[in-house]
């Protein structure tokens, strides 16, 4: 694992969410996309240092981490590394579109969410 990519978390509002960010912390927004879990809207944000955070509209009147991402070379080998240690799959190697990425969603043994992702030299989240 290379190091953590971003932070997600659920909101009921997104496009107040996205408005507090690009406005009171100095974030800029990278896109908007479908969450495919929900079909929800998603926000790709972030701010000058290069940390990005990920804002799923989920309906929720509390913000929720939606997972940590952390970016690898290999998808599938850290995949099955980690569904080997223990983890559980949530969704396997595919392709984020949108973001031009290979990526795939695990549930630690105490449940967190992670997510691993690779993107393309050329993908708008880098």
């Amino acid at each position: 694992m290379k190091a953590v990519d971003h932070v997600a978390i659920g909101v009921k509002d997104l496009d107040e969410r996205i408005a507090f960010f690009t406005n009171a912390m100095s974030m800029h927004l990278i896109r908007i996309g479908t969450h495919f879990a929900s079909g929800g809207r998603i926000a790709m944000l972030a701010d000058p240092s290069g940390f990005k955070l990920e804002l799923i509209e989920n309906g929720s009147d509390q913000p929720m981490l939606m997972h940590l991402a952390y970016r690898v070379d290999d998808v599938d080998a850290e995949y099955a590394e980690l569904v080997s240690s223990g983890c559980e799959s949530i969704r396997g190697p595919h392709e984020l579109t949108a973001a031009k990425a290979t990526t795939a969603l695990v549930q630690d043994p105490a449940r967190l969410q992670i997510q691993l992702i690779s993107y393309a030299p050329d993908s708008p989240d880098l």
